[in-house]
């Protein structure tokens, strides 16, 4: 189970995720995060990761999109904080980013 809270202030939108970001909260939380898409236009966007205690890949995917879209996480502990790191990496080796030979 993922229980998803949104919290919205002028000037920046913070998602609080708590449980497991699996299959089928995954596709729920990007349906979310797209259907919000036009509230954050200008804000910025945090996700607390704090008390999510596993990710599979659907959850991979959707934290991947939040990536490419400019998302800053919160994270406490090695788990998540390797998930993020590990998605970063993979984005900036597709993207020809500083992790690249000339």
């Amino acid at each position: 189970m993922l229980k998803i809270m949104i919290h919205e202030i002028p000037a920046e939108q913070r998602w609080v995720l708590s449980g497991n970001l699996t299959e089928p909260w995954a596709s729920e939380l990007t349906a979310k995060w797209e259907s919000a898409r036009g509230s954050r236009a200008a804000k910025k966007c945090v996700v607390d990761l704090i008390d999510v205690i596993f990710v599979d890949g659907s959850g991979k995917k959707v934290l991947s999109q939040m990536i490419a879209e400019g998302a800053e996480f919160m994270t406490d502990g090695l788990y998540t904080q390797y998930v993020i790191e590990s998605l970063k990496g993979r984005r900036r080796n597709r993207t020809g980013g500083p992790n690249d030979a000339p």
